[in-house]
C-alpha cells in the first residue's frame, strides 16, 4: 500500500556540548490519502519537531520521510525548497499572513513563488476564497480580519498548490471555542470535497478525537499507532 506520508526509523537529536539531546526516536508513521491524523502528547514530547521534519523544515538525524512517494531528504536544497512549496501546505497557530498583502494576495503567494502566471494564481485564490466563504474579504489586509478569518485565509493559502498533505500545528490554539469549531468544520469540509490529507498537532482533545486516527508522542516515541484506518470510519 502506498501512503501520502511515510516516515521510517525517523530520529532527531541535537548536540549540546558533549551531550546529545534526543527529540524523536525511531518514528514509523503512515498517513493515507484523505486521512485526517491528529498527533497529541505533553509539551516537549516532540510533536512540533515531528511536524517540522515531515514538512522538510528540519532535517532528521537518521531515517527517511517519503511524501507522495518521494524520499524528500535525498533532494538537493533547491529541489527540496520547490517540493515543499508545491507539495506541502502549512497552517500554524499564528497564521503568518504577510501584513502588507491582501487576503487574496496572501493566497496567491505560493503559486507565484512556484512560477504560476498572475492571472492563474488570482483565479485559484478566488476559488479558495469562495471555498472558505470569504470572497467579500478578498481585498482586506490581515489587520482588517478577525482571528478566525485570518486562519481561514491561512488554510486557503495552504491549499493553493493542491499539496499532497497539509500540516497544521495547533491551528485553533489562538481562537475562541466557537471560532475553533468553525475552523475544524472547514478542515472536514475540505477533506470531503477534495480528499485532502491533514496531519494536525493539537492540545484540543475534541479536535484530536474527531480525527480519523490519533497518535500519541510520549518520551519522544510513538506510544500509540494502530496503523492506517479506513478514512471516515
Amino acid at each position: 500500500m502506498s501512503y501520502i506520508v511515510e516516515t521510517k526509523n525517523l530520529s532527531k537529536s541535537y548536540r549540546t556540548g558533549d551531550q546529545s539531546l534526543s527529540v524523536l526516536e525511531d518514528i514509523d508513521l503512515q498517513v493515507s490519502q484523505g486521512e485526517i491524523l491528529s498527533i497529541v502528547g505533553t509539551s516537549g514530547a516532540g510533536k512540533s519537531t515531528l511536524l517540522h521534519v515531515i514538512g522538510t523544515l528540519i532535517r532528521p538525524t537518521t531515517g527517511e520521510v517519503l511524501i507522495d512517494g518521494q524520499d524528500v531528504f535525498r533532494l538537493s536544497d533547491h529541489k527540496l525548497s520547490r517540493f515543499r512549496n508545491e507539495r506541502i501546505g502549512f497552517v500554524f497557530q499564528f497564521h503568518h499572513l504577510l501584513p502588507e498583502f491582501s487576503a487574496e494576495e496572501n493566497i496567491m503567494l505560493p503559486l507565484l513563488i512556484g512560477g504560476a502566471r498572475e492571472g492563474d494564481a488570482r483565479k485559484r485564490a478566488r476559488e479558495l476564497l469562495h471555498s472558505v466563504s470569504l470572497e467579500a474579504r478578498a481585498s482586506h489586509h490581515p489587520s482588517e480580519l478577525s482571528g478566525g478569518e485570518q486562519q481561514r485565509i491561512a488554510v486557503a493559502r495552504a491549499l493553493a498548490t493542491k499539496p499532497a498533505v497539509v500540516l497544521a500545528d495547533e491551528p485553533s490554539g489562538n481562537l475562541d471555542e466557537d471560532t475553533s469549531e468553525e475552523l475544524h468544520q472547514l478542515i472536514w469540509d475540505v477533506r470531503s470535497e477534495t480528499g485532502q490529507a491533514f496531519v494536525i498537532v493539537t492540545h484540543d482533545a475534541l479536535l484530536a478525537d474527531r480525527a480519523d486516527r490519533k497518535v500519541v508522542l510520549h518520551a519522544h516515541r510513538l506510544a500509540t499507532d494502530p496503523g492506517p484506518v479506513k478514512v471516515g470510519a
